[in-house]
């Protein structure tokens, strides 16, 4: 009954424990993220949390004019549609739609229904993840 009990222990700690890479992060980043993932978990959150906290969507009314001048069309890509259907989960990867974050500039990109993607720029994600329980420094 001894060794069930320890067996039962070790295997739900383990599935309590165990995390596994975000394959988002593998799509996009390779190598780095698999290496981010073993040796630096804080990094690795960071990439999550840019993927995750790196977008919002807003109506276009709500934009300013000078924002407004700066919506783009997305990138003609196979999967928008896809990739559109999961704003707002995990499963959403802005990377896939052909556009990437910069590092000082708000982006802005058409949706359906008069609904805008905004990309934040890295150094307000950075700001923001300073902040966020998931950074562990």
């Amino acid at each position: 009954m001894k060794i069930f009990f320890v067996l039962f222990t070790l295997s739900l700690s383990t599935s309590v424990f165990s995390q596994e890479i975000d394959e988002r992060l593998v799509k996009n980043k390779g190598e780095l993220a698999q290496s981010a993932f073993k040796y630096n978990m804080n990094a690795y959150n960071y990439l999550v949390f840019e993927l995750d906290y790196g977008y919002q969507v807003v109506a276009k009314k709500g934009l300013s004019k000078e924002e407004r001048k700066l919506i783009q069309t997305l990138p003609v890509s196979s999967n928008v549609s896809e990739q559109l259907a999961f704003i707002g989960t995990n499963k959403f990867n802005y990377c896939t739609l052909g556009v990437s974050l910069k590092s000082k500039e708000k982006q802005y990109f058409l949706l359906p229904n008069n609904q805008i993607l905004v990309l934040l720029p890295i150094a307000e994600i950075t700001q923001l993840f300073i902040k966020h329980p998931s950074n562990t420094k």
